[in-house]
């Protein structure tokens, strides 16, 4: 009997963050500062752990391995595992919209005991509020299809190597620029109306790369859709 797909079962902490951080191709470094940083510190993940994780997406075919140079290895989601994000995204909106509801029916002007509990509660809704922004996370790059007006970009006139992507499909950009990493990412997320979260470049201090990586037209996009 073929094993049925539970895409519909909400996914563990560890998991969703992962996935999250996998919008956009990463290594294990990345994936683990992502988590500590989207969560303010409140949540870490270890190399085994994550590594573990990883391994059990990868399998059930969520991930993929979408690099590998050496003992390098990046990461990115499959069309599976952005359905799966999406619906973790929907489930975590409707568990919010019920805390709110329950909230709003709190009475909390009783007695001191209830107002206690009151207290209580609004620690559990401030938790599932988290939760909501957490896992609710800006999805915009999953519906952007078209391809980023690179052209804007011009007169930004060192190599670099952008990307931005979704779906597994990632665009390639590169130019000359004399701006330092910060400024650069807030340029290109301005002007490509993109949110500089949902802006794929891997570690900045790694975007200096050679011009060798590609040998076309540098003012020539170009796609790789693995």
């Amino acid at each position: 009997m073929a094993k049925k797909d539970n895409i519909n079962v909400p996914l563990n902490y560890s998991s969703y963050l992962i996935m999250l951080c996998l919008r956009h191709q990463s290594h294990g470094y990345e994936i683990m500062k992502y988590v500590e940083e989207a969560t303010n510190g409140l949540i870490t993940i270890g190399p085994a752990t994550m590594y573990r994780t990883i391994s059990d997406l990868e399998k059930n075919d969520y991930i993929y391995l979408a690099s590998e140079v050496g003992t390098r290895k990046e990461y990115a989601l499959t069309d599976k595992g952005w359905e799966l994000v999406q619906e973790q995204a929907n489930f975590m909106e409707m568990l919010h919209n019920i805390a709110k509801n329950n909230a709003e029916t709190v009475d909390d002007t009783t007695s001191v005991a209830n107002e206690n509990k009151n207290i209580e509660e609004k620690k559990d809704v401030e938790m599932k509020n988290f939760n909501k922004k957490l896992f609710n996370v800006n999805l915009k790059v999953s519906n952007q299809e078209s391809e980023p007006d690179f052209s804007k970009l011009d007169d930004l006139g060192q190599w670099v190597l952008v990307t931005t992507g979704n779906k597994g499909r990632t665009y390639y950009y590169q130019f000359k620029t004399p701006l330092d990493a910060d400024t650069l990412k807030e340029e290109i997320s301005e002007r490509l109306n993109i949110d500089p979260d949902d802006l794929s470049t891997g570690v900045w201090s790694n975007l200096y790369r050679s011009r060798e990586l590609w040998s076309g037209d540098p003012k020539t996009p170009w796609i790789d859709e693995q």
